[in-house]
C-alpha cells in the first residue's frame, strides 16, 4: 500500500498492508500492477526519509521505519527498481556503562537492570530486528541471555546468575536485524557486567 509519509505528507510511502491498520475496507482501495506502480513513484520526488519508529508492541520483532525503496529509470519507455544488496545498519545504545549481577542491596540495586535502545536505518521496509544477545564469560564458561522488550525499540536485560567470580567482565550485546530485501546487519555495544561484593553491594 502507497501511504502519505508522516515525515513528509506530500510523498508517498510503501507498506505492507499487514502493518497498517484502517477501518476502511482494503478491497475498496485501487490497485496497479507493478509495473504501473513502479512507473508512478518514478513520477513522484521520493527521497530518503529520517528514521521513525513505527512502534509494534510484538515481543519477538520490531518494525522500524526508514525510508521507500529508490526506483530508477533505465529508459524512456521501462522502469526497474533498484536492487538493494547493503545490509541494515544497526546502533545498539545502552543507558548504562555497567550492570551489577541482580543484587537487593542498594545502590548497586538501582544498577541491576540494563535498558538498551537498537535502531535499524535502511532504505528498504520492512524492517525486523531478528535477536538481542547479551554474552560474557564466568568462572562457569561462557553464558548467553536474552533481552526482553520494553516498548518500541526498547529492550531490558537482568544477569540474575554466572556473573564475574569478581570485580567485572565485558558484557557484549549483539543485535541482529534484517530488511525487506533479507539483507542483514549486525551491532554491538560493550559493558561491564559486575560482581556487586567487589563495589561493596553485597
Amino acid at each position: 500500500a502507497v501511504i502519505r509519509n508522516p515525515d513528509n505528507p506530500d510523498r508517498p510511502a510503501w507498506m505492507p498492508l499487514s502493518q497498517i491498520a484502517t477501518d476502511g475496507a482494503l478491497g475498496a482501495l485501487p490497485e496497479l500492477t507493478c509495473a504501473a506502480a513502479a512507473v508512478t513513484a518514478t513520477t513522484l520526488d521520493i527521497q530518503a526519509a529520517t528514521n521513525t519508529t513505527i512502534g509494534l508492541s510484538v515481543p519477538s520483532t520490531v518494525v522500524l521505519a526508514t525510508s521507500t525503496t529508490e526506483t530508477s529509470t533505465t529508459t524512456s519507455t521501462t522502469t526497474t527498481i533498484a536492487s538493494d544488496v547493503t545490509p541494515p545498519t544497526v546502533t545498539v545504545t545502552p543507558n548504562s556503562d555497567h550492570l551489577y549481577v541482580l543484587t537487593n542491596r542498594p545502590p548497586c540495586s538501582t544498577e541491576s537492570t540494563l535498558e538498551v535502545t537498537i535502531v535499524v536505518a535502511d532504505r528498504t521496509l520492512p524492517l525486523s530486528i531478528r535477536s538481542i544477545i547479551a554474552t560474557w564469560n564466568s568462572p562457569a564458561g561462557p553464558q548467553t541471555a536474552s533481552l526482553q522488550p520494553l516498548a518500541g525499540n526498547r529492550f531490558s536485560l537482568q544477569i540474575t546468575s554466572n556473573g564475574p567470580a569478581g570485580g567485572e567482565t565485558p558484557l557484549t550485546l549483539t543485535a541482529t536485524a534484517a530488511d525487506g530485501a533479507g539483507n542483514v546487519g549486525t551491532g554491538q555495544a560493550v559493558v561491564s557486567l559486575r560482581d556487586p561484593s567487589s563495589f561493596g553491594c553485597a
